[in-house]
């Protein structure tokens, strides 16, 4: 099964992102991920096998950390702004990158692929095309400051993904509340 770790996008902010990807529609062919799908990662796992999903979840329980304030706010581009393939959410914390680490270290005995460079971003769109890049690039230029709001983490969650051709479809396996 495909799992990842996870936190949660509250339903109020969602809805302000959800108004930014129609806004970001006019000017993009692409996939929007639903509000209720939107999430940010920690640690993408892959294919993990039902004996490791138990043993995962067993060292997943053993992390400690302490609930934090993350603020959404800024608009980017991966890989760049001269070839979008993504457009993301990011934030101003770097608390979300402490946890990132803190939950690597345990998972090193499966073998998952290490994140070398965490970035904090929550992807708002895939693009497959853009008919006119300077108007996008124009209408991004207007959100790289947009504040989406701030939240409370106090748990991170272990999620399956089941691809579709419809979009994927997560199911949440586990939730690890902070130590708070």
């Amino acid at each position: 099964m495909r799992l990842f770790i996870a936190i949660d996008i509250p339903k109020d902010i969602q809805n302000k992102i959800r108004k930014t990807q129609n806004q970001i529609k006019k000017y993009v062919i692409g996939t929007f991920p639903k509000p209720e799908n939107l999430h940010l990662t920690l640690k993408f796992l892959g294919e993990v096998s039902e004996d490791d999903k138990d043993k995962l979840i067993q060292e997943l329980k053993k992390i400690k950390f302490k609930s934090f304030k993350l603020n959404l706010k800024g608009i980017g581009t991966f890989p760049s702004e001269n070839y979008i393939r993504i457009i993301w959410i990011g934030s101003e914390n770097n608390d979300i990158a402490k946890l990132a680490k803190t939950i690597e270290e345990p998972l090193k005995k499966f073998k998952f692929k290490k994140d070398h460079n965490y970035k904090t971003h929550l992807t708002i769109a895939r693009v497959k095309n853009i008919p006119d890049k300077t108007v996008l690039i124009d209408n991004l230029t207007t959100l790289k400051e947009k504040d989406f709001g701030t939240f409370t983490i106090d748990s991170i969650k272990l999620y399956k993904s089941v691809l579709q051709t419809t979009g994927p479809v997560y199911t949440l396996i586990e939730t690890f509340p902070s130590t708070k």
